[in-house]
């Protein structure tokens, strides 16, 4: 999995050079600011459970999202370097560009995923529960946060839940997918008023975001995924074993599917 975070940090930063500036200070500048805060707030957890196996919605999930680096591949396509080329002269354009060939329907893409599956049984024997964790994100949209709060950070990418559920027979009932609001995480009412209110209004989208994505893999029917939906695959034909170039589809770039943040 390509780790594209740093770059994305440099290149909005080499854009506008007052993003990233502390909202809160720097400590070390300031030796009256206090040495630790603790805060306390609130958030929200939603769950969506279907009867549908975790295989199949798992699957489902992972076919929503986009991958910068698919499994089985040894090198990065024309999106990965673009990205790059990007970094190296500046170029928003040519970055956002980049970003939208590489997210799935969803407007995600991966940055990593956690299968517990794989340990569980050495702590549990016997065991059959299946979890998975999706770290999600897109760079543009979490831009739209980060301007106002780097903090925000603490929650961009995004996290999923995929879980099986069990009946009062200990036995797979069914599959839940689970997320946490990120508005209620990310504006928690510690900035100016004017520019918690910014904050909250991106961070809200990026939870319509989100929630619409969760819901699919949970009421899709059978037959998914529908055809033209984004499918990854290797870009390395010679080690493929999936073979061709990537088939990405079309992708509406993030700025048409939410023009009023994006022209705020």
């Amino acid at each position: 999995m390509i780790n594209i975070l740093p770059a994305i940090v440099a290149v909005l930063a080499a854009c506008s050079p007052a993003f990233l500036t502390p909202a809160r200070g720097n400590p070390t500048s300031n030796p009256a600011l206090k040495p630790v805060i603790t805060q306390n707030f609130g958030g929200r957890r939603m769950t969506i459970n279907t009867a549908m196996d975790f295989a199949t919605v798992d699957s489902k999930v992972a076919s929503l999202v986009g991958y910068a680096y698919y499994q089985g591949c040894t090198t990065y396509g024309p999106a990965q370097g673009s990205v790059t080329q990007a970094l190296q002269t500046g170029n928003l354009t040519m970055f956002e560009n980049a970003v939208d060939s590489i997210t799935g329907p969803s407007d995600f893409m991966v940055f990593n995923m956690l299968f517990f599956t794989s340990f569980m049984p050495l702590f549990v024997p016997g065991s059959v529960a299946h979890a998975k964790t999706y770290i999600i994100g897109n760079p543009i949209l979490a831009a739209t946060m980060l301007q106002y709060d780097t903090l925000a950070g603490l929650h961009v990418p995004t996290r999923i839940v995929v879980n099986t559920l069990f009946d009062s027979n200990n036995q797979p009932s069914g599959t839940s997918v689970v997320w946490d609001v990120p508005s209620t995480l990310i504006a928690i009412g510690v900035l100016p008023p004017a520019t918690e209110k910014k904050l909250k209004a991106a961070a809200q989208v990026l939870d319509s975001v989100l929630e619409n994505m969760v819901h699919k893999p949970t009421t899709y029917k059978s037959g998914f995924p529908a055809s033209g939906v984004w499918q990854p695959t290797c870009i390395n034909t010679q080690s493929s074993p999936h073979g061709g170039r990537p088939q990405l589809g079309k992708v509406t770039p993030f700025a048409q599917n939410h023009p009023a943040l994006m022209n705020e």
